[in-house]
């Protein structure tokens, strides 16, 4: 074994704060998509290695793949030498939009118990399926559809039918694959009417498919109304009936408190055991991309916000928000006591031994009151 290796898994034990998860969000700027309620991605072209940025018509050469990539790892690198990580979220615009991602992704593999991976599904092949099936055991694979037709998925795919059959398509894939994986929906005034014939159509497939759903939050004109809660109501009816892995009951019923009340009805322990991470290394608290910013991992006096036994008081206080409701409120509900680890661990990205542990773990370290 590389002594250099087992130094940092000897530092690790004895010495690292434990996160639950990390979201890191790589070339926010990039994408090959442009979501409604999503960052505006930069116009780009990519020649051999050299990236140029498109504006007023014009080329403008930013940087090479190859030295986003040894950012993104060197990010990672620091990253795991002062955190133990969980689950590590590779998010931002578009995951796959470089083939060479998958170089960073088996480095990531090495030092946590899970690598999601957030896609929109429109790069993904039976060459990249086959690449990451043998890359490593513990990666899981998110795809972002917030529905099967066109006007369910508009906020993503707008009247684009190609983008649309591509994430099909995509689907299709991971269904044939040895891969964990599942599906990500952000409900929104554009598809709430139709979630609940989109999770038959996912019902209907050849696997049981595990999926993830949340409301919008941050952009006020397409975000959920009071209305909307029956809409929730009609998914928490018919909850047995679907042959889906759904987020616990408890988890619709609170999402259904939170659209009618506006605002969130149960405690944000994320604050204390997540992280937005961005490829210049900035580090902020809570996955929602960051409440605040509380360093970066190449500053050497970076402080550990979380409380944790072997780190004594956090050096940082944030208050969570009361804002959002999110597919991580999950943890929330399990923390808070309103539902067991079981309802968690029955969901493909938590479906790990080490990761139950962790879960364990910090469920020991809450203070609730």
């Amino acid at each position: 074994m590389n002594l250099g290796i087992l130094a940092f898994t000897i530092e690790g034990i004895f010495m690292k704060q434990n996160l639950l998860q990390v979201d890191f969000n790589l070339w926010h700027y990039f994408c090959n998509m442009s979501c409604y309620y999503c960052v505006k991605h930069i116009p780009y072209y990519r020649s051999g290695d050299m990236i140029y940025i498109i504006k007023n018509g014009e080329y403008k050469l930013l940087c090479t793949v190859s030295s986003m990539m040894d950012r993104a790892i060197s990010c990672l690198v620091k990253l795991f030498e002062k955190y133990s990580v969980g689950i590590i979220s590779f998010s931002g615009a578009e995951t796959f939009l470089f083939p060479e991602i998958t170089d960073v992704i088996a480095f990531a593999s090495k030092y946590v118990y899970r690598v999601q991976l957030i896609t929109n599904g429109i790069n993904l092949s039976p060459v990249l399926i086959s690449k990451l099936e043998k890359l490593s055991n513990n990666i899981h694979i998110s795809l972002s559809l917030d529905g099967n037709t066109l006007t369910s998925n508009y906020a993503r795919t707008y009247n684009n039918e190609v983008a649309l059959n591509l994430s099909l398509r995509a689907l299709e894939l991971l269904l044939d694959s040895s891969l964990s994986f599942d599906i990500m929906t952000v409900l929104s005034k554009f598809n709430i009417a139709y979630s609940s014939s989109f999770l038959e159509y996912l019902a209907m497939q050849k696997k049981r498919i595990c999926v993830q759903m949340w409301p919008v939050f941050g952009v006020s004109d397409v975000r959920l109304q009071k209305d909307d809660a029956a809409h929730i109501m009609g998914i928490i009816q018919n909850y047995d009936n679907l042959n889906l892995i759904l987020q616990p009951r408890a988890y619709f019923e609170a999402m259904y408190d939170y659209v009618r009340a506006g605002v969130r009805t149960i405690p944000c322990f994320l604050v204390n055991h997540c992280v937005y991470l961005n490829d210049l290394g900035d580090v902020k608290i809570c996955p929602c991309n960051g409440l605040v910013k509380f360093g970066n991992v190449f500053d050497v006096d970076t402080p550990i916000p979380m409380r944790h036994p072997l780190c004594g008081e956090p050096t940082l206080k944030v208050m969570p928000c009361i804002q959002c409701f999110i597919n991580w409120d999950i943890i929330n509900l399990y923390l808070a006591g309103k539902i067991d680890l079981s309802e968690i661990t029955r969901m493909s990205l938590f479906s790990d031994k080490d990761l139950t542990k962790l879960l364990t773990s910090i469920k020991a370290q809450t203070k609730t009151e």
